[in-house]
């Protein structure tokens, strides 16, 4: 199995013809358009994973601030829907959606190394609970933030 991350400062709409049928929901796909179109503004840092050649997942990385620290904030975080939920041995039985977070946090640790970089930092869409308590439950040394009633998830890079 070949695994690999694709780096992107800029990814044009086409780009979504890859991913037709593995949306959840609309909101995924609109979600996705406004990461791409963040990209072409420079705004966020585009990681697509492929599997064997295959686009499988896509991660949007900004520089935020949180409670006034720096972080790295994950934007979006998307698996095809026909692989959520599994596991793979080739990613240290992790499923895809935590390999792609540590993956971000290898990403933060070695840009902490030139500027500080404290947490990385998830915003679990519609602010769902079953959602957040997943997420906290994949990275056994995350917490949640309460900022301006929004919950984040934080991981100390």
């Amino acid at each position: 199995m070949r695994i690999r991350f694709l780096k992107f400062q800029r990814l044009n709409k086409a780009y979504l013809s890859y991913f037709e049928n593995e949306f959840e929901n609309n909101r995924e796909y609109e979600l996705l358009k406004k990461l791409i179109s963040d990209s072409s503004k420079n705004r966020s840092t585009i990681y697509v994973l492929e599997i064997d050649n295959k686009k499988v997942g896509i991660l949007g990385l900004t520089f935020d601030r949180l409670s006034d620290s720096p972080v790295l904030s994950i934007d979006y975080l998307f698996v095809i829907k026909s692989l959520r939920g599994k596991t793979f041995e080739e990613m240290f039985n992790k499923k895809i959606s935590e390999f792609m977070i540590l993956y971000s946090l290898d990403i933060a640790k070695k840009i902490n190394e030139v500027v500080a970089v404290r947490y990385l930092a998830l915003y679990p869409d519609m602010q769902d609970e079953n959602l957040t308590n997943y997420y906290l439950s994949l990275l056994p040394n995350s917490f949640k933030l309460k900022e301006n009633n929004e919950t984040w998830i934080l991981l100390k890079v």
